[in-house]
């Protein structure tokens, strides 16, 4: 980190590690990875569990955590939003609470955070936003969470949504009325569609590769001309993968 280790964990709103300094993440585990790192913002999450993953990934050697906004149905601890556990409507003052609170104690423990504006396996959410797409970057801004935050990335598989390129561009830039930092874009396995309205491509493929495969898709993503991070390549933690990604030219990696 270019600031202080110390000012970065007591001031982390002010000062906070640059996107490629966001290297190294572990957000999922388990069979069929059914423990979600990116959900530890939920509600339905107690501060122990959410303390026990934010353990697990420390202990794994992650510099970085990733976490969901709005999740409705993608995994455990869905279905809430910064409107509750609806979509749309007065912004949720005790979630967004709560959300402070564990983004602050992951930036004490010395992670940088990158922030995600929605899961997938919406059943229908992602779509009612996608309607209003300014007004939810606009909303988001008004949380204040985005200030904790290294990265944004727009959405989780973009590319299952209905939503626009021009419906896209509306969200992107409304949240960066006020988030100047770096905005990223994430799509289904081996795609790479929204690339061109980002400034960094977050890159999955589906499991089963090995490491000379995972290099040339990692060169695939490369010519872009986009920073990479592989951010998922298997469903649970893939060291050697990760290597072999961050060996052939991406930033960062999610299966660490």
């Amino acid at each position: 980190m270019k600031a202080s280790s110390w000012l970065c964990r007591w001031l982390p709103g002010w000062f906070r590690p640059d996107w490629n300094e966001c290297t190294l993440a572990t957000c999922w585990d388990g069979d069929g990875a059914e423990r979600r790192m990116m959900n530890m913002l939920s509600p339905f999450f107690s501060d122990g569990k959410f303390k026990d993953y934010l353990d697990w990934q420390i202990g794994r050697g992650c510099n970085t955590v990733h976490l969901f906004l709005c999740n409705h149905k993608d995994g455990e601890g869905g279905g809430y939003s910064i409107y509750g556990s609806t979509m749309f409507g007065p912004l949720d003052k005790g979630w967004i609470k709560l959300a402070k609170k564990r983004i602050v104690q992951c930036r004490r423990a010395g992670m940088g955070v990158v922030l995600w504006g929605m899961a997938d396996d919406d059943i229908g959410w992602n779509d009612v936003l996608l309607q209003k797409p300014a007004q939810y970057g606009n909303d988001l801004r008004k949380t204040g969470l985005l200030k904790y935050a290294s990265t944004f990335v727009l959405a989780l598989e973009m590319t299952e949504e209905k939503g626009s390129t021009a419906a896209w561009i509306l969200y992107r830039d409304a949240v960066r009325k006020g988030f100047k930092r770096s905005i990223g874009v994430h799509h289904n396995s081996y795609r790479i569609d929204f690339a061109g309205i980002s400034d960094i491509l977050f890159y999955q493929i589906q499991p089963g590769h090995n490491k000379e495969q995972v290099a040339a898709y990692t060169a695939r993503a490369l010519a872009t001309g986009k920073p990479v991070n592989f951010f998922e390549l298997a469903r649970n933690p893939a060291r050697e993968l990760c290597e072999a990604a961050l060996d052939a030219g991406a930033f960062g990696v999610g299966n660490w």
